[in-house]
């Protein structure tokens, strides 16, 4: 998990970053902004346990259909 994590790190930053952005500069709302950085970060963590939780799994299923 931590790998897959650790390969999109940045990218997603970014992401959330302008997504905060966008959210404060259309309200002016702090808390708003920062609820949706947090709702964001959050779900980078879980996307990328659940990513490697497939990977792991598609992995092991295409290996035994190849025996």
């Amino acid at each position: 998990m931590w790998e897959l994590y650790r390969r999109t790190f940045w990218r997603m930053q970014v992401l959330i970053g302008v997504v905060a952005g966008g959210v404060f500069a259309w309200r002016q709302a702090w808390g708003l902004a920062l609820l949706f950085l947090i709702i964001m970060e959050l779900s980078a963590v879980l996307g990328a346990a659940w990513g490697s939780r497939l990977r792991s799994k598609f992995g092991r299923d295409s290996e035994a259909t190849l025996r």
